[in-house]
């Protein structure tokens, strides 16, 4: 569109809606228009574009925006005539992607395209972009880098953050106190500190009955009087009912595929001076919870078969130990029992990690074979101290491998993020695929009792989140 006098007053290029010139119609309100002259002529149509000449500029540093100077860009009517055009647009360039890279030009429904070349760049400096998630360790843990990101600077003012890639020197993980570790990159390095503690791990039991066979075990079942038996460092005991034999209550050393377990049976007239329990020998003290040391936890750690609904295990002093006021008989234990904690899978090995500290804080974590937490929770000690093993619920058997009872730190938390970490403003948050882990000195446990802050779904910008578990916290 021009004016009179033939200066430019807009310019477009469009697709027409038809395929010819109807009628022209004028909608105005209002308004008088005055047509002075009118001509119609056909014209011929785009057929394409051509690059006929690239950019000066087809080489690029990491960082550097896409410059066109230089480019000419033509577009070609049917009858080959053309014309030049400026009004194109370009997709497909990525400064911070190294290597080839084509870039497309656009006009109308028609394309061309040229390559430009993103080099690495001058490396000017390399800074810790985030800790690794791990920064504690026990003497002689190996190295754990998850979570680690350096920043990288370059000259030109550009940066980037890489997950991989990089060298980490200088961990010493025999000598306690503070490390620095080095991370070099493209020549350049820069560091970070990591704590190295000593382990001071404290076992009291240790056995996973492979040393036993069922022929050492001489309890199989109830008589007129209490039996008792050693079984390495336990004791092992089955009360009587004096006046009604069981003959069902027992122990006995099950050998499956090679591996060997203890498995405990009780009777349906058990209670908890009839039925079968085990003690700790003369050789084994344990501390009492208030005696625990600071920052350590008293562990009991064991796998657990409960082959049928009545299954039933009891720590006494640390789960439950109430007594009913009707039959003196003990309650179902509400966490290691089958039929009142519907976590628990019947017929399925599982894990049972008990971690307490000199508060009677109990942190008590139910996992799988595969490490996958079934039931997690933290509540407080029935007692003072433990007291012993006791199995009741009614006609029953559970059986139990590499039972461990240690002291020993927690060395630290760490997480794998939640699958989702993108929220609109509003949005609650989501902690689904969050997997929160507590190292000990020989083993990694799964949890998810524990406490999260720092979310704030009203609150626009990155956010951090903070997982807590009594002393321990991780962030993401």
């Amino acid at each position: 569109m021009t004016d009179l006098d033939g200066n430019q007053l807009y310019t477009n290029s469009f697709r027409t809606v038809g395929q010819y010139i109807d009628k022209f119609a004028f909608y105005v309100p209002d308004v008088q228009v005055d047509i002075g002259y009118m001509s119609l002529s056909t014209t011929t149509l785009f057929d394409s574009i051509d690059i006929t000449t690239e950019p000066t500029k087809t080489s690029y540093t990491y960082g550097d925006d896409l410059d066109l100077s230089g480019m000419v860009v033509k577009a070609y009517y049917s009858d080959n005539t053309s014309k030049t055009i400026t009004d194109y647009t370009v997709s497909g360039y990525d400064p911070t992607k190294v290597g080839k890279q084509t870039v497309t030009v656009h006009y109308l429904d028609m394309t061309d395209t040229f390559e430009v070349t993103v080099a690495e760049g001058e490396l000017s400096s390399i800074e810790i972009a985030s800790n690794p998630s791990k920064t504690t360790y026990f003497t002689g843990e190996q190295l754990d880098t998850s979570g680690l990101s350096v920043k990288l600077n370059y000259a030109n003012g550009s940066s980037k953050t890489i997950t991989d890639g990089f060298d980490v020197s200088g961990f010493d993980n025999q000598t306690v106190g503070t490390n620095t570790l080095t991370v070099s990159y493209g020549g350049k390095t820069t560091t970070f500190t990591v704590t190295i503690v000593s382990s001071e791990l404290t076992s009291y039991v240790n056995d996973d009955f492979e040393s036993y066979d069922d022929s050492q075990i001489t309890i199989k079942s109830q008589t007129l009087t209490e039996q008792n038996q050693d079984l390495g460092p336990f004791k092992l005991t089955l009360g009587t009912n004096k006046q009604k034999l069981d003959s069902y209550p027992h122990f006995a050393i099950l050998t499956d595929n090679g591996n060997k377990s203890l498995e405990i049976a009780t009777g349906g007239s058990a209670n908890p001076e009839r039925g079968p329990k085990i003690t700790l020998g003369d050789s084994v003290t344990l501390p009492e919870f208030a005696n625990i040391p600071a920052n350590k936890y008293l562990v009991f750690d064991f796998d657990a078969l409960y082959q049928n609904d009545t299954s039933n295990v009891q720590l006494c002093g640390v789960t439950d130990s109430y007594l009913s006021t009707a039959f003196n008989k003990l309650t179902y234990d509400q966490y290691l029992s089958v039929n009142k904690n519907a976590n628990i899978p019947v017929g399925e090995w599982v894990n049972i990690h008990l971690a307490v500290n000199n508060k009677k804080d109990l942190f008590l974590t139910i996992s799988d074979k595969s490490g996958n937490v079934l039931n997690s929770r933290k509540v407080t000690t029935s007692g003072d101290k433990f007291e012993k093993f006791v199995f009741y619920g009614g006609v029953g058997k559970i059986q139990l491998d590499n039972l461990k009872i240690y002291e020993d730190k927690i060395s630290s938390m760490t997480l794998t993020p939640p699958t989702k970490t993108s929220y609109a403003l509003g949005e609650e948050l989501n902690l689904d695929g969050m997997v929160a882990k507590l190292n000990y000195s020989d083993k990694s446990v799964g949890t998810t009792a524990y406490t999260v802050s720092g979310y704030d779904k009203t609150k626009v910008g990155m956010q951090t989140v903070t997982v807590s578990y009594g002393d321990y916290s991780a962030n993401f």
